[in-house]
């Protein structure tokens, strides 16, 4: 038998995992049989989603998991390409690129992906070097 607060559960720490965006969710298709889970790793209103379906409640946990597993490499590969394109841009802004602008901009991704991001910045862009200065101030 399913175990609703687990699974719930299971699918908060998913979500938690994804980043403070992520939208997780799970319908059922009566009709179908079938129990479908969906994950926006960038909110529901970003373009990408990645879908499971199951048999079961108790299956579809593990499936969504499997999918993100699946695809993490590429978001924090795309996430990480973002950002260095925003220290491009901030940098040719304002001067100077802060990790106060990133967070505001990318949240806790920012803190997340920004070193590999600086790197990434630095082989796109002749008019490097860039820096991040730390403000240890913003979105926090």
């Amino acid at each position: 038998m399913t175990d609703t607060l687990q699974i719930k559960a299971d699918l908060a720490a998913l979500a938690a995992e994804i980043g403070e965006n992520a939208y997780v969710g799970i319908s059922l298709n009566a009709g179908q049989g079938a129990v479908r889970g969906v994950i926006y790793p960038q909110g529901i209103l970003d373009k990408v989603s990645l879908h499971s379906e199951a048999a079961t409640f108790d299956e579809i946990a593990a499936a969504m998991r499997q999918s993100w597993d699946d695809h993490s490499t590429l978001h924090g590969e795309n996430i990480t390409r973002e950002i260095a394109l925003a220290i491009i841009r901030i940098s040719f802004e304002k001067g100077e690129c802060t990790d106060a602008a990133l967070r505001v901009e990318f949240g806790s991704d920012a803190d997340k992906f920004s070193v590999r991001a600086l790197e990434k910045a630095n082989e796109m862009a002749a008019s490097g070097p860039f820096t991040i200065v730390i403000t240890g101030t913003g979105n926090q």
